[in-house]
């Protein structure tokens, strides 16, 4: 059976979600199903050339019920898999479409770590949602490898431990394999084709 492309994919995972039925549920399923050797070459490229995860393999969230969570990526520590979630992932396309809005908001400007992933996910904008995928696939990554915590004890970062500093920093190492994915891929820079602009320098202190 053929193996689906990103876009059978991502549209009946749209589908479902924009009018969810048993039915769309069903198609969203089976196309995911059949996924297996995508989410295999997902492993053998991008997930296991890490050290300390060759023995992990990736694939797509299937719940039959229908009652799929918010996040997009999260690893199963006993089954050794980077579970993809692909209505999480278009979830989170939208949250990034609305921090737009929120970082500009009271709400959104509470603390400086709050607006600062706000502003970043509002950049995140930019990208398709399949490069958003591999980002938050590279996140859950970082977050496995604990890269944020190893950082903080190098003194490469601040000494930050709120739930959303570690979000922004496992960000931060995600791009960085998502931009070497990206010129693998096309030959050409992420930041300057997708018009990206983020400078650390600039949030790496309360005074934005």
């Amino acid at each position: 059976m053929e193996t689906p492309s990103w876009t059978q994919l991502e549209k009946t995972c749209r589908a479902y979600l924009e009018r969810p039925s048993e039915r769309k549920l069903l198609s969203m399923n089976r196309v995911l199903a059949r996924s297996g050797p995508f989410t295999e070459k997902v492993a053998n490229f991008f997930v296991r050339n890490h050290a300390g995860l060759e023995a992990c393999s990736a694939s797509f969230l299937i719940r039959e019920d229908g009652d799929y969570p918010e996040w997009g990526c999260r690893f199963d520590e006993e089954s050794r898999i980077f579970q993809l979630n692909l209505p999480g992932v278009l979830r989170f396309e939208a949250s990034c479409r609305e921090a737009v809005t929120l970082m500009n908001r009271p709400e959104g400007r509470e603390t400086f770590s709050a607006y600062r992933l706000n502003a970043y996910k509002a950049q995140l904008t930019k990208l398709p949602p399949q490069m958003l995928m591999f980002l938050l696939l590279f996140q859950e990554e970082a977050r496995v490898l604990q890269v944020a915590e190893d950082e903080r004890r190098r003194g490469v970062s601040r000494p930050e431990t709120a739930q959303t500093d570690l979000d922004y920093t496992n960000f931060l190492w995600g791009f960085r394999e998502l931009e070497k994915l990206y010129l693998c891929l096309k030959g050409l820079e992420l930041k300057a084709d997708v018009q990206f602009v983020w400078h650390e320098i600039d949030w790496t202190t309360g005074n934005k």
